[in-house]
């Protein structure tokens, strides 16, 4: 609405009645109306075109998956249990949900490696 109230202030008061009082041509004034119609489309279709642009960036920013998530420690997971899965492994991961920590609730790396390995 603002570009459009410039526009018409360009348009039709400043160059109208300079043009009428300087040059008194009738079809220089309506070439420069036509010109400065255009060029302010243009503008207009430029800064649509940009903030079109801008959304789908946004967009397909919000689209891309997440990095993985890093651990707090880069240790390995069962760095404090044994391998074998004993009875003390199983005791400990289900002793009480409170007090277990996440960590214990996954597949050690070593069961996953040798998982890959047999396959």
């Amino acid at each position: 609405n603002y570009l459009l109230l410039l526009e018409l202030l360009a348009t039709q008061y400043l160059f109208t009645t300079i043009l009428c009082n300087v040059m008194h041509v009738k079809p220089v004034m309506m070439l420069l109306d036509r010109i400065m119609h255009i060029l302010m489309m243009m503008m207009m279709m430029m800064m649509m075109m940009m903030l079109l642009l801008l959304l789908m960036v946004m967009l397909m920013m919000m689209t891309l998956p997440l990095p993985p998530h890093q651990d707090r420690d880069d240790a390995p997971i069962s760095a404090h249990d044994d391998d074998d899965g004993d009875a003390g492994d199983a005791a400990r991961s289900s002793s009480s949900v409170v007090g277990s920590r996440i960590d214990d609730l996954r597949p050690p790396d070593g069961l996953t490696m040798q998982l890959v390995i047999i396959d």
